[in-house]
């Protein structure tokens, strides 16, 4: 074990005022109050809000560039680059950090609706809203979160999912 590397953490809206020392080794621990896990930033709060601001700074970097060469490209080529580059991060594992806040969830759908508008050809005031749910047939953040728990749910039912299910 790399002890340079372990860190711990204490989780609650108190956990700040708690002053704990942890050992290994006699190696004293740092403590920490989000961490990097799989893709998945945790915070001691578990309010998701540092994951939030990182995924929506990251779609937003990524869709930035594109809109110099949209209108070059073809509604299905956009839509394509905008499944591989903004939604593939903006759904990563929304089982665990979807059911956030009401502030998490409108930047979410703020995202959703700007890469709606970026494919549609449709100007930042348009309504958007029909074509996202009839059109590219996809979901809003609570609708989606509903959706991939369902999911999850389905998998474990039928044994369809690893044993530590």
């Amino acid at each position: 074990m790399n002890y340079n590397k372990v860190c711990y953490m204490i989780f609650g809206n108190g956990a700040s005022n708690v002053d704990v020392t942890v050992r290994m080794n006699n190696i004293v621990l740092e403590r920490v109050n989000h961490v990097k896990i799989l893709g998945c930033i945790i915070d001691d709060k578990l309010d998701w809000s540092k994951q939030m601001n990182h995924v929506s700074k990251k779609c937003f970097l990524s869709l930035r560039p594109l809109y110099s060469v949209r209108p070059l490209l073809s509604e299905k080529s956009k839509l394509s680059i905008v499944t591989a580059t903004v939604l593939s991060k903006l759904f990563y594992a929304p089982c665990v950090w979807f059911n956030s806040s009401k502030l998490i969830m409108k930047k979410i759908n703020n995202i959703i609706r700007m890469c709606a508008r970026f494919i549609l050809g449709r100007s930042k005031y348009e309504s958007v809203s029909f074509d996202i749910n009839n059109e590219l047939k996809w979901l809003y953040c609570d609708y989606r979160f509903k959706f991939e728990c369902l999911k999850l749910a389905y998998s474990i039912l039928n044994h369809d999912c690893p044993n530590s299910f």
